[in-house]
C-alpha cells in the first residue's frame, strides 16, 4: 500500500464542502469555504505554539542607530540575545514598554540594555559603542492559505490538517445553522486533538517586572510581543 499523501489546502476544502452537505462543484460555496478554512488556520497557528513557525536570525546594530528593522514575515518576538564576536549567546535583553524605553535613552553610546518593539522594528535604549549582533528568536507568520488546483500545504505540521477542518465546521456551524450541538461537537474534536498531542499555547513574552520602572500614573494596556 503506497504513503498516504497530505492534504492540500484545496483537499481540505472538498473536504469541507462534503462535510456540510455541499457539493464540491458549488462555486459560491467554494468562496465562503476558503474564508473559513483560512480563518481557522490562522486562530489554531496563533493559539497553539507550532515550532515550524519558530525562527532564529541576527540583527546588527551599528553605531549610527538605535533601533533596527524587524525581518518581513516576524509575527510576534520571542528574545533578543547579544552575542559574542564568536556567535556564543551572551545574556538576553529584557522588553520594556517604548515609552518607557525611550524616557531611559542614553546618548552615550554603549551596550544597549533593553529593547521596546513598535511597529516592525526594534528601539534600544542607547545607541552601540560598536556594531552589535543580536541573535533574535521569533515567531513567523504562517504562509497563506492557497486553495487552488496545485498542491499547497498548511505551514504547520500535517497532523494538524485534521484539527484545522474540525475547526472549520465549527465555524460553518455556528454560522450557518446556528446549531450549538453541532458547533460544539466540531470545536470539541478540534480541542481534543490539541490537547492530545500536548502542544502548548503560544506564549507571547510578557512585559518584564522592573524595579527601575516608574509606575505612577502608568496602565499596562496589554502585551507586546
Amino acid at each position: 500500500m503506497a504513503a498516504i499523501a497530505r492534504r492540500s489546502f484545496y483537499d481540505l476544502l472538498q473536504e469541507f464542502l462534503r462535510r456540510i452537505g455541499r457539493g464540491t462543484s458549488d462555486t459560491a460555496w467554494s468562496s465562503r469555504g476558503q474564508e473559513i478554512l483560512n480563518a481557522s488556520y490562522l486562530e489554531i497557528a496563533a493559539r497553539y505554539h507550532h515550532f515550524e513557525l519558530d525562527v532564529e536570525s541576527t540583527l546588527s546594530l551599528t553605531t549610527s542607530n538605535f533601533k533596527v528593522a524587524l525581518p518581513a514575515d516576524c509575527w510576534a518576538v520571542r528574545a533578543v540575545i547579544a552575542t559574542t564576536s564568536g556567535g556564543d549567546y551572551a545574556g538576553d535583553l529584557p522588553l520594556s514598554e517604548v515609552e518607557f524605553n525611550a524616557s531611559l535613552f542614553d546618548a552615550v553610546a554603549g551596550q544597549p540594555r533593553r529593547y521596546a518593539r513598535f511597529a516592525a522594528s526594534l528601539y534600544f535604549d542607547r545607541k552601540p559603542a560598536a556594531t552589535t549582533t543580536f541573535a533574535l528568536l521569533y515567531y513567523k507568520q504562517p504562509t497563506a492559505a492557497d486553495f487552488s488546483v496545485t498542491p499547497a500545504y498548511s505551514a504547520l505540521h500535517r497532523i494538524w490538517d485534521d484539527a484545522i477542518l474540525c475547526a472549520a465546521l465549527a465555524r460553518a456551524s455556528a454560522a450557518i445553522w446556528e446549531d450549538p450541538q453541532r458547533t460544539m461537537f466540531w470545536l470539541s474534536e478540534a480541542e481534543r486533538f490539541a490537547q492530545s498531542n500536548g502542544q502548548p499555547a503560544l506564549a507571547v513574552m510578557p512585559i518584564a517586572g522592573d524595579p527601575a520602572r516608574s509606575t505612577t500614573g502608568f496602565t499596562i494596556g496589554g502585551k507586546q510581543g
